[in-house]
């Protein structure tokens, strides 16, 4: 599939505007790099051991060091991340509402492993199997949101689609521990449905209000967002496990053994993941409102 998209690609897509050469941005990478790694790494460790002065103390050099790329963002010549795009409405609430959406579901799939293996004590494959049902509403809502959304506009799709999530996103906080597969598998396919519907008209919506010239590097601060909303979606969601479960199910878990039914609170554990879910359905009702705010209706206007 790689193979053929890159073929497809090099032979059919053209430029539509004249490209400037830009340079590297060596201090902008190593800021933004950093400030993640750093961050996160304070609030994992954190988890494991305890939360001390020296994990404060790495996060909030993190913090620090978003401040200094925003800085240096505005000072280079060729930036990594043109926040001069962030002018235009359109595109900082696409990807405002990008970020907090990915950090609303970035976790979905490792919390549903965590229960299929954990509370539920099944197997590493038949876990896999039983995720199926997301993918497929996902990837078969996905092109239809967004041949509607070329047609009717970007901003009722995504914005419904992340009201959707929302809700299923509460549903999964409420569910019991003992219930049917088909009542896990609904959520999970409306989560689906939603994030499907959000997908692909905000990208739209994003790439149609930025400058022809300057839409590579639109696609990849709408990519740099995804990637950074799910590592912290990731990253929140094992905090809170973590804080809650003994470390060595939680490895266990990761590792795909099985789990003695004996070691595992399934209480403690069910009150983790409802915590996290709760969390993530509040993140996507916020990134409802950057959403719905976009601008006009039809996107190229």
């Amino acid at each position: 599939m790689g193979i053929f998209a890159t073929t497809w690609a090099y032979t059919r897509l053209k430029e539509l505007a004249t490209l400037r050469r830009d340079r590297l941005d060596p201090v902008g990478n190593v800021l933004f790099a950093g400030c993640l790694s750093v961050f996160l790494l304070g609030m994992t460790l954190g988890a494991i051991s305890g939360f001390t002065a020296i994990n404060d103390s790495m996060m909030t050099l993190g913090l620090l060091m978003i401040v200094g790329f925003i800085y240096a963002e505005t000072e280079v010549s060729s930036p990594m991340m043109d926040l001069r795009l962030f002018r235009i409405r359109a595109f900082s609430a696409g990807m405002l509402s990008n970020l907090l959406a990915s950090i609303a579901r970035g976790a979905v799939v490792l919390l549903l492993v965590f229960y299929f293996q954990g509370a539920l004590l099944l197997d590493a494959l038949t876990a896999g199997i039983l995720l199926i049902p997301f993918s497929v509403a996902f990837v078969s809502i996905g092109p239809l949101s967004g041949y509607l959304s070329d047609r009717y506009g970007a901003r009722g799709f995504s914005t419904g689609g992340l009201v959707i999530s929302a809700a299923a996103l509460f549903w999964f906080a409420l569910l019991p521990t003992n219930v049917p597969y088909n009542m896990i598998a609904a959520p999970m396919i409306l989560v689906g449905i939603g994030s499907g519907m959000f997908a692909a008209p905000n990208i739209a919506s994003v790439m149609n209000a930025s400058p022809a010239a300057r839409r590579g590097i639109a696609a990849g601060i709408s990519s740099t967002m995804i990637t950074t909303g799910f590592l912290l979606s990731l990253d929140a969601a094992f905090v809170v496990l973590a804080t809650s479960m003994p470390l060595s199910i939680l490895q266990d878990i990761f590792a795909g053994l099985p789990v003695a039914a004996n070691e595992l609170n399934v209480g403690l554990f069910m009150d983790a993941m409802h915590e996290t879910f709760l969390i993530m359905a509040l993140f996507s009702l916020v990134a409802a409102v950057p959403s719905l705010m976009r601008g006009p209706k039809r996107a190229h206007q």
